[in-house]
């Protein structure tokens, strides 16, 4: 159904001229400052922008407004120009502005791009601040939102659709999967290397289906699977149906991204019957039950196959774990609990 079928749009004209940049004699680094001083321009248009949506905003005299993420700022502004009472569902900090680990990559960067980054990330700051309520995943995630904007979040659970998300006797292949956007940051590369360290006879192998991400790493994925004698496939743009049937025909959920506000594949895995094995590390914390819905472990490739490989062994153990994942989710994680939580 589309957005428009059962909810007024409304859209402003963009007032900024257009703009054609074109390498000259002056080179690429002339033609950068020019960009990044535009860049910082239209930050005015966006303010302008968000006066005048708050303002229409505030004459409709609504009870409260909730908010998302914005794709430019993070935290929307209209934060700052709401009058009524405002709830930011955020579902982190922009990590390359706020993670530690992310802002050693300043170091090399040149002033101007410098000057870019502490503006988007006062904006961030101010944007959060002027929140009514700030609203997140996880506590991992309130904790990362204290650290950044110095300011109190409520944990809201997410949920999953259990009525699509469901259990089947589909008969199980000798496979693991994981699924979602193709990016490092989602440590499919340590799975593969993991995976690589269950026997030859007993391993499994390995899904990837995405919808995005990176060719590159893809690429990357590929090599290194074929270098360790790991059988992968990556399908990419499945429908919801063919999602599903891989979900049903592998034995466990392998799970490995680094430091995720909460992450909902374990959750779909777990309503689906799968038990899940995760890095121990991020919201995963948080939804899986270590030795009740699946296991956790540290960043150890050793540890990981081990896990994988006891649930691979055991087809009693690894059905009651799945069983038992899909009943607590049922229990704690659907979306009318999110709505009364």
């Amino acid at each position: 159904m589309k957005f428009s079928s059962y909810a007024k749009i409304h859209e402003l004209p963009d007032p900024r001229p257009k703009h054609h940049y074109s390498p000259s004699a002056f080179g690429w680094r002339v033609l950068k400052t020019v960009k990044t001083t535009q860049l910082l321009r239209d930050f005015k248009v966006l303010e302008h922008h968000a006066a005048v949506d708050a303002g229409a905003i505030n004459a409709l005299g609504c009870d409260a407004v909730l908010l998302h993420l914005c794709c430019f700022t993070n935290a929307p502004l209209l934060l700052k120009y709401l009058r009524t009472t405002s709830f930011w569902f955020c579902q982190e900090p922009t990590r390359s502005l706020f993670d530690t680990s992310e802002q050693l990559l300043d170091t090399g960067m040149g002033f101007c791009d410098r000057a870019y980054r502490r503006k988007l990330r006062s904006v961030e700051i101010s944007c959060a601040k002027a929140a009514g309520t700030i609203l997140c995943n996880s506590a991992f995630s309130r904790e990362f939102i204290l650290r950044s904007y110095g300011a109190y979040a409520v944990v809201c659970r997410l949920g999953v659709d259990t009525a699509k998300f469901v259990s089947s006797n589909v008969p199980k292949k000798n496979q693991v999967i994981c699924w979602g956007p193709l990016w490092p940051d989602k440590g499919l590369d340590f799975i593969i290397r993991s995976v690589a360290r269950i026997p030859l006879k007993q391993r499994p192998k390995v899904m990837f289906p995405w919808i995005r991400g990176s060719d590159d790493y893809r690429a990357e994925l590929e090599t290194v699977s074929k270098g360790l004698g790991v059988d992968i496939d990556l399908p990419k743009g499945l429908s919801d149906k063919d999602l599903l049937i891989l979900i049903h025909e592998s034995k466990v959920c392998v799970y490995a991204p680094h430091l995720e506000p909460l992450g909902l594949v374990p959750l779909e895995a777990m309503v689906a019957g799968l038990p899940v094995v995760g890095v121990r590390e991020g919201g995963v914390r948080e939804t899986v039950l270590d030795g009740v819905t699946g296991f956790l472990c540290g960043r150890n490739e050793n540890e990981f196959a081990d896990r994988i490989l006891t649930l691979l062994e055991d087809d009693g153990f690894r059905e009651q774990m799945g069983s038992d994942a899909a009943a607590y989710v049922r229990r704690e994680w659907t979306w009318g609990q999110t709505i009364t939580h």
